[in-house]
C-alpha cells in the first residue's frame, strides 16, 4: 500500500502542476486571441489601400495624376506586407499554444481518477492506522482532530464574512440615502404638495435602508458568536448596533437640518469603517486558519504514508 500511495502522491502532484499550466496556458489562448483578431484587422485594412490604389478608385487617380501613384502603391504594399508578417506570425503563436493546451488537456484527463483513488487510499489507510491501536494511531486521531476543528472554524469565519459585507454594502446604500434626503433641502424653498410626497418618499427609503442595515448587522452578530473574536471586536458590534437603535429616531424629526444630516453621515461613515475594521481581523483570521489546515494536512498526509503496518 506504500508505494501505491507514493505513486498516486506523485501523480497528484504532476497533475496540479499540469492543471496550473493548463490555466496559464488558456489566459495566453485568449491574450493572442485577441492579439490575432487585432493584426487580422490591421492587416484587411492595409490590403484594401493596396485594392484600392490598384483598382480604377479616386484616390489610384489622383496619385496617377501627380505621378506618385507607383511610390505610393510601393508604400501601401510594404505596410500590407508587415502587417501580413505580424498577423502570421501571432497564428502560428496562438496555434503553438493550443496545441500545447490540447497536449496538457490530454495528459491531465490521463491522470483524472489519482486524485479519488489517492484520497480513497489514503482514508484506508488512515483507518487502518487509527484501528492498530499504536502510537501513531493516537497521534493521527489528534491531528484529524485538529484539522476538523480548523475546518469547522473556517466555514464560520465565512459566514462571518459574508455577513459583514452585506452590512457594509447596506450601509453604502445609507449613505446614498442620506445625501439624497440631504439635496431635498435645494428644493425646501419651493414648497407645495410635490415636495411634501418627494420628501415622504426619499425619506421613506431611507428609513428602509437604516431597519435593513439593523437586521444586517444582528445577522453578523449571531454569525459572529460562533467565532471566537476579540473583546475590541465584540463590543465594536454592540456599538454598532446601539447606534441603529437610535439613529433613525434622532434622524428623521418633522425638521431635518442640514447639520444633523452631515452629522448622521459621518456617523454611517464611521460605522462603514468599523465594520471594515473588523472585517479585515476576520479575513486575517481566516488566512491564518487556512494556511495552518495545510501544514495540519502535510502533517497529517506524511504521518500517513510513513507509517508501516
Amino acid at each position: 500500500m506504500r508505494d501505491e500511495l507514493s505513486l498516486l502522491e506523485a501523480q497528484l502532484t504532476y497533475k496540479k502542476r499540469l492543471e496550473a499550466m493548463a490555466n496559464e496556458l488558456r489566459q495566453q489562448r485568449t491574450v493572442l486571441q485577441q492579439k490575432v483578431a487585432m493584426l487580422e484587422q490591421k492587416m484587411l485594412s492595409e490590403k484594401k489601400d493596396v485594392q484600392r490604389l490598384e483598382g480604377k478608385s479616386l484616390a489610384a487617380f489622383y496619385y496617377h495624376a501627380f505621378g506618385k501613384k507607383t511610390e505610393k502603391l510601393e508604400g501601401e504594399r510594404r505596410e500590407y506586407y508587415a502587417a501580413r508578417v505580424k498577423f502570421d506570425a501571432a497564428v502560428r503563436e496562438l496555434k503553438a499554444v493550443e496545441l500545447d493546451l490540447e497536449c496538457t488537456e490530454e495528459d491531465l484527463q490521463d491522470l483524472g481518477s489519482c486524485e479519488e483513488r489517492y484520497i480513497r487510499a489514503m482514508e484506508e489507510k488512515r483507518r487502518a492506522i487509527e484501528a492498530s491501536g499504536t502510537e501513531q494511531s493516537r497521534d493521527l486521531m489528534e491531528k484529524q482532530q485538529d484539522l476538523n476543528f480548523m475546518k469547522s472554524q473556517e466555514r464560520e469565519l465565512e459566514e462571518a464574512i459574508a455577513a459583514g459585507t452585506a452590512a457594509l454594502r447596506v450601509a453604502s446604500d445609507v449613505v446614498r440615502s442620506l445625501k439624497r434626503v440631504e439635496g431635498l433641502g435645494l428644493f425646501d424653498r419651493l414648497g407645495g404638495f410635490l415636495m411634501d410626497m418627494a420628501k415622504q418618499e426619499v425619506l421613506d427609503d431611507a428609513q428602509k435602508n437604516v431597519e435593513q442595515l439593523q437586521i444586517q448587522l444582528q445577522r453578523f452578530n449571531k454569525e459572529l458568536a460562533d467565532v471566537k473574536i476579540r473583546d475590541n471586536m465584540a463590543a465594536t458590534v454592540g456599538r454598532l448596533l446601539k447606534f441603529t437603535d437610535t439613529y433613525f429616531e434622532n434622524l428623521l424629526t418633522v425638521e431635518t437640518p442640514k447639520e444633523r444630516l452631515q452629522e448622521s453621515g459621518k456617523q454611517v461613515d464611521e460605522t462603514r469603517d468599523l465594520l471594515l475594521g473588523i472585517l479585515r481581523q476576520l479575513q486575517s483570521r481566516l488566512e491564518e486558519i487556512r494556511h495552518r489546515q495545510v501544514t495540519m494536512q502535510e502533517e497529517l498526509n506524511a504521518l500517513i504514508l510513513s507509517t508501516e503496518l
